[in-house]
Order: C-alpha cells, then structure tokens, then sequence
C-alpha cells in the first residue's frame, strides 16, 4: 500500500487518469470523479478527507 503524502496538499494523482465504472473511483489515484473535481479548492481539511477516503478503498482492495 503506498504510503500517504508528506504533505496532506501534495495530490494523489498518479496521471493514470481512468474512471472505472465497477467501482466508481480512478484506477490510478482511487479518487471519484467528484473528489478529482474538488481537489483544486478543498481546503486541507477536504484533502485530508479524501485522503483518507483513498486510504479506506486501498484496504477494500486488499481484503
């Protein structure tokens, strides 16, 4: 599992920018299209949310 960001402002993406619809998140960066929608004007308190909501569908994965 890669780990988080420095950072919490530091983006998640990976430039693999590919929606898949099974799952509705990006293969590359595991954000929803919303989330990759906001990131430019969330607050750090928005970021650290979606960070950890990556964080959440990474494990999902892996169980």
């Amino acid at each position: 599992m890669p780990h988080p960001p420095l950072r919490i402002f530091d983006s998640p993406c990976k430039s693999v920018c590919r929606i898949d619809e099974r799952v509705g998140w990006c293969i590359g960066c595991k954000r929803t299209r919303a989330e990759i929608q906001m990131w430019s004007t969330a607050s750090d308190a928005q970021k650290k949310a979606i960070w950890q909501n990556i964080l959440n569908r990474e494990q999902q994965m892996d169980a």
